[in-house]
């Protein structure tokens, strides 16, 4: 039988998304729920390369600093990176 996270995991790619987000974090379908599953604020999210990113532009993506190098978040505006 499938834990939770794994079947989460596996309906969201089904349905093109690249994680989950919230209004203060965000995580890859590769390391979904690192909080340890506390996730009743997230949503359904695109995951996003820092190259593409609008904000990057302006040099005020709160990501960077981490080196990250991609975000996960509930816009699809901009191209996102494959799953």
């Amino acid at each position: 039988m499938k834990d939770l996270l794994t079947y989460l995991g596996e309906k969201l790619a089904a349905d093109g998304y690249g994680g989950l987000c919230s209004e203060w974090c965000g995580c890859e379908l590769a390391d979904l729920a690192p909080c340890g599953g506390q996730t009743t604020d997230c949503s359904p999210g695109y995951k996003h390369a820092c190259a593409e990113c609008p904000r990057a532009a302006e040099d005020n993506c709160p990501m960077e600093d981490g080196g990250v190098g991609m975000c996960v978040n509930s816009t699809k505006d901009w191209p996102a990176v494959t799953p």
